[in-house]
């Protein structure tokens, strides 16, 4: 009974690891650093693709919170590095409350984005932030990555958005 036990659970393991590795080998690649597409619009940027941040950030400026029939709303204007300026008008979905190394806890309005990575279109939520001292305007973190995409950390710019 032991053996079978054994040889079963072996044989699980094994067919377990083959659909890991199928899966795996399914999911592309990008590299820490690509092109991508933010819609509305659309506006072409170069984005870091961030495993270590939970969500998704954007450099936007003009960051104006309001109502909208009873609901929040925020305009904001997104700049891109060539200084292309594109002007949004969202719905408020949540207000994020950011833990700061040094300082308080800073308060940022979510919105939504559709983001097109490769061949990859999500929607997902998107905090604003003034990323002046930043490298990267847009940070794309796991909630976007997690599932549907693999970053390899010594390549960059591999592909360029393909959505429609």
């Amino acid at each position: 009974m032991w053996v079978r036990l054994r040889v079963l659970l072996a044989l699980g393991v094994v067919i377990a690891l083959g659909i890991a590795d199928h899966a795996v080998a399914e999911t592309p690649t990008f590299g820490y650093l690509e092109r991508v597409m933010i819609y509305p619009g659309p506006v072409t940027m170069a984005a870091k693709l961030d495993t270590g941040a939970d969500n998704s950030a954007i450099h936007a400026t003009n960051i104006k919170v309001g109502l909208r029939d009873g609901k929040q709303w925020v305009s904001f204007d997104v700049v891109t590095k060539d200084n292309i300026i594109q002007h949004f008008e969202k719905p408020v979905v949540r207000i994020a409350r950011i833990k700061q190394l040094s300082g308080p806890a800073q308060e940022r309005p979510v919105v939504m984005f559709e983001i097109c990575l490769g061949a990859i279109k999500r929607s997902v939520n998107v905090s604003l932030v003034n990323r002046d001292g930043f490298d990267h305007r847009l940070l794309i973190g796991r909630s976007f990555l997690a599932g549907h995409a693999l970053v390899d950390s010594g390549a960059a710019f591999t592909t360029e958005p393909q959505c429609r």
